[in-house]
């Protein structure tokens, strides 16, 4: 087993074209977007702690990490990302998800 991860990735059908998206996340990209969704940690000790968490921040952080390529007539950017249909959206972010499961369950074995 390699120390890198490598550039391979795994092409998914949609119902309208295609997704291109890594097969894993090098270290870098994984620590981005863990702390992509945080937008304030507040407080100086455990019982006043706080992280304040920007979802919608990371739902289009995570798309464009993970995505290489797709099917679609424009370059994969946060802007086109915010301007796709909700329901393509969604539905490659299911993709991503499923992907993340089965990285999971290979790990796991």
């Amino acid at each position: 087993m390699s120390w890198f991860v490598s550039a391979a990735t795994k092409r998914y059908e949609l119902e309208e074209g295609w997704i291109e998206i890594k097969n894993e996340l090098d270290y870098g990209e994984r620590e981005r977007l863990s702390n992509g969704a945080m937008t304030r940690v507040s407080g100086s000790d455990e019982s006043n702690a706080g992280i304040d968490l920007d979802i919608a921040k990371f739902n289009v952080l995570k798309l464009q990490t993970w995505l290489v390529d797709w099917s679609a007539d424009q370059p994969i950017t946060r802007q086109t990302i915010e301007a796709l249909r909700p329901s393509v959206a969604d539905a490659i972010e299911e993709i991503i998800n499923q992907h993340q499961e089965a990285l999971e369950a290979e790990k796991n074995e």
